[in-house]
């Protein structure tokens, strides 16, 4: 295969690779088109300079007829697709960094389920370790019923249920701690949101400015926002529409990654809801956005 057929075949795929970005805004179509682009243009300069050239013997131009319209053609459609990535690149960034909240979000949430797991486990082992000493010491003080330290039998019996009463106690009370702190966090967003139409026009706002670095996701979210906003005008009484869940798929893909959306949402009455700490379920751990009903 010639130089030129190489260089041609990674135009193709970097052509392709930007109208994958373009339809679906998939960051890594982007970067592949981008990397591309560079080593195109090192060629698209050889191309060029050999394209001026002529023997020196016969005078007449290095490429023939052919040749020389396959190379303007390539040269024109390298010089667009370095053009359309140039005028993308600050979407491009935007989604990039979008990303980049996305995996902190998703990797603070895994933190946060392996900490509750391992403060249960720990919890769980503690329980059944003082369960297991009060057996003992069950078993033991059945097994000296003649014996003369039968009363310091029982008081170790006795000691190993209040160890374990104590344990369950302090599981039960770190529980509830780890619970009122996500309510707080959850409270403290919802107030700096605001309410009312003041609050709700100064986050669309934001939103939209946000949207216009993204437009492959404006559409998306701003009829995601409909739906839900007329869903709930249209029936206030049903319970279908009275809670919103972040971890569904199609909530997170079109409207909870954007902040300001939600911002939205709770300006008109939406509030974000805490499970309780020990809820491991992946699509359940962590605040939901949902309409606090009267």
């Amino acid at each position: 295969m010639s130089a030129f057929s190489k260089s041609l075949k990674a135009l193709e795929a970097a052509e392709a690779a930007l109208r994958i970005w373009e339809e679906e805004r998939t960051v890594s179509a982007f970067d592949e088109a981008s990397g591309s682009a560079e080593r195109l243009q090192t060629d698209a300069d050889g191309f060029s300079r050999r394209l001026e050239e002529v023997d020196a013997l016969t005078q007449e131009p290095r490429y023939g007829p052919k040749m020389r319209e396959r190379v303007k053609d390539f040269l024109t459609r390298q010089q667009r697709l370095t053009e359309a990535l140039e005028s993308t690149a600050a979407a491009a960034a935007a989604s990039r960094a979008q990303l980049q909240v996305q995996a902190e979000d998703v990797a603070r949430e895994k933190e946060e389920v392996e900490r509750a797991r391992e403060e249960e486990h720990r919890m769980r082992v503690a329980a059944k370790g003082a369960e297991l000493a009060e057996r003992i010491g069950a078993t033991a003080l059945a097994q000296a019923e003649d014996d003369p330290g039968r009363a310091e039998l029982r008081e170790a019996a006795e000691a190993a249920r209040l160890q374990r009463k104590a344990a369950e106690e302090a599981a039960e009370q770190e529980r509830i701690r780890l619970h009122q702190e996500r309510e707080a966090a959850c409270r403290a967003w919802q107030a700096g949101a605001g309410t009312g139409s003041e609050a709700f026009q100064a986050h669309l706002a934001s939103l939209l400015a946000l949207l216009d670095e993204i437009p492959a996701d404006r559409d998306a979210c701003l009829r995601g926002l409909h739906v839900i906003i007329s869903n709930r005008s249209r029936k206030p009484e049903a319970d279908d529409y009275k809670l919103l869940r972040c971890g569904n798929k199609n909530f997170a893909r079109d409207i909870g990654k954007f902040e300001p959306a939600k911002l939205c949402l709770a300006a008109l009455g939406y509030h974000l809801k805490v499970l309780p700490a020990r809820c491991h379920a992946p699509s359940r751990v962590g605040c939901h956005l949902s309409e606090v009903v009267a």
